[in-house]
């Protein structure tokens, strides 16, 4: 019988977090010309749910958001057993690399300056992800 395999399908989303809704659909559509399907968050607390839930393929997340920082929401991600092997770019507006020391620590996999393009996620994405399903 077996048609249909009881195995799950891996996950082929990508969770672009920030507080801004136009820089979320920005980033999607760069996100998603690389193949990938996205979900948004809208928060660091509204990121930690979704990726407990639904552990995406890998984490864009803002630096700078109200309540909850990229950094904070990094490390409870990280702090986390179902969370803490996914993947995090951190977004970020500074490329003084001021924050890329505290970013590391708390374990962020890798950085983007924002504006975030397609151009410059891809090589991020191919150091840390498999290939998509086609």
């Amino acid at each position: 019988m077996g048609l249909f395999s009881s195995k799950p399908k891996p996950s082929n989303k990508i969770l672009v977090v920030d507080d801004s809704r136009l820089i979320q659909q920005t980033q999607g559509f760069e996100v998603r010309q690389l193949g990938y399907e996205v979900v948004f968050a809208n928060s660091g607390a509204d990121a930690l749910a979704i990726a407990e839930k639904e552990p995406p393929l890998l984490i864009l997340l803002d630096c700078m958001m109200p309540e909850m920082d990229g950094w904070e929401t990094c490390l409870r991600l990280k702090q986390n057993p179902v969370t803490k092997d996914i993947p995090v770019i951190m977004a970020t507006g500074d490329s003084s690399g001021a924050g890329l020391e505290k970013g590391f620590q708390v374990g962020v996999n890798a950085y983007v300056i924002k504006p975030v393009t397609k151009e410059k996620l891809k090589p991020k994405f191919e150091q840390l992800l498999p290939k998509p399903a086609a």
